[in-house]
């Protein structure tokens, strides 16, 4: 396949995020799904048929490739073969969602936690306690027993490091009856109703941060939840690692007829307030205003050089000019006794001196810059900055010719 090819095979059906991130999160992708299955990616019209663990290689593939600079890079990631359900809430900036042209085609869910709030109204979720929370034996001890009030083919599959409690919550909430319409409605309808009031169910007992993907299509996943990664993951206000089989965290599997769940929890690590800070800034908007000021700067330097410097003869280079000289090229006796009232007539002499002295070395460095501001797009400013390069190659270039 040629480049063009590898870059349509994948699209953005929604995001939020900015150009770069959805181009870095396409790319890590598209490198985890050439790993875990080159087939696919050779020949994306044949058909294959996934399993769970082929998805989520394909998940944890694409999150070890995000580079790790900051909270907005503590990343989820989902990939279904069908629309599957996501009741989540997600960090501004943060979402992209998916489409690899592939038959079925593949969806990808890219997204990040919220951090956690200042003042916690309601206490945090715990992982079960003891040396053995992730054992086996004991995570299929707490699923049976959390099973036992199950109903309505509600089934814990995995019941991660969550406690009793919180298991008794999840099945109660997925075994609950739905209301007359929904159930009138179909399966899918009842099965996002039992999402919804799992999750409620949670976020109430326990706080916000809970994330809820269902689907009666097989999906895999790669998640960061409470309790995983070991260390000081294991503390709520530090988020969590990326969740394992062996590892899990506060993370549970479960059934209702024949849609899966996977429903965790976890926040963001805490941002500092300069993290906050640079976050909220409009990058692009700053950037603009730069080029803007840049430009304003350097015409109005050059109007100021035109009248206030002169030729050095004896020592070449520039220098102040004299009042008879900005007479003369000003057209008016005005400039000298403007510049005697102003608040700034004690430094004139330094200003003007050092002004005219810099005006030939930097006029190279800022030929480069607006020449390079001319060549970087199209519109108004470049036609500034490409009109303003050429004013100032011309104004360097005579002022060589003269002193040679």
């Amino acid at each position: 396949m040629s480049s063009s090819e590898y870059e349509n095979l994948i699209r953005v059906v929604r995001t939020d995020a900015d150009a770069r991130r959805r181009l870095v999160l396409k790319a890590c992708f598209l490198a985890a799904l050439a790993e875990h299955a080159p087939a696919v990616v050779k020949h994306p019209t044949r058909e294959k048929k996934w399993r769970k663990g082929d998805l989520d290689a394909i998940a944890a593939g694409t999150l070890a490739r995000v580079k790790n600079d900051g909270p907005r890079s503590e990343l989820h990631c989902v990939v279904g073969v069908d629309d599957f359900n996501a009741n989540l809430r997600y960090a501004k900036g943060s979402l992209v969602y998916l489409r690899a042209e592939t038959k079925p085609p593949l969806r990808v869910l890219l997204y990040a936690s919220l951090p956690p709030p200042t003042r916690a109204e309601t206490p945090p979720p715990t992982v079960a306690s003891g040396g053995g929370a992730n054992d086996a034996a004991e995570r299929e001890k707490r699923a049976a027993a959390a099973n036992a009030a199950a109903a309505n083919g509600v089934k814990i599959v995995d019941a991660g490091a969550a406690t009793e409690e919180t298991l008794a919550l999840i099945v109660a909430a997925l075994s609950s009856e739905p209301p007359p319409s929904t159930a009138e409605a179909g399966e899918e309808k009842i099965a996002t109703w039992a999402s919804s009031k799992a999750r409620d169910a949670l976020t109430f007992a326990h706080g916000a941060f809970w994330h809820v993907v269902h689907d009666q299509h097989v999906f895999g996943a790669a998640v960061r939840a409470t309790g995983a990664g070991g260390g000081e993951d294991n503390d709520n206000a530090k988020g969590g690692g990326v969740s394992t089989d062996a590892d899990p965290g506060l993370r549970v599997v479960a059934r209702r007829g024949k849609h899966a769940f996977t429903i965790w929890h976890h926040n963001a690590t805490p941002r500092t307030y300069l993290q906050i800070a640079i976050a909220s800034v409009e990058w692009m908007s700053v950037f603009k205003s730069a080029r803007f000021m840049f430009v304003f700067v350097v015409a109005v330097y050059g109007v100021w050089y035109n009248k206030f410097c002169a030729e050095d003869e004896v020592n070449g280079g520039a220098r102040a000019a004299t009042w008879n000289e900005i007479r003369k090229n000003t057209g008016t006796a005005g400039w000298e006794e403007f510049v005697n009232n102003s608040p700034l007539s004690a430094l004139d002499g330094a200003i003007a001196h050092w002004g005219c002295k810099a005006g030939p070395s930097l006029a190279p460095a800022a030929v480069l810059v607006l020449m390079g501001m001319a060549a970087s797009g199209s519109g108004f400013m470049n036609s500034i900055g490409r009109a303003a390069a050429m004013r100032m190659k011309r104004r360097s270039a005579a002022a060589a010719k003269k002193r040679a």
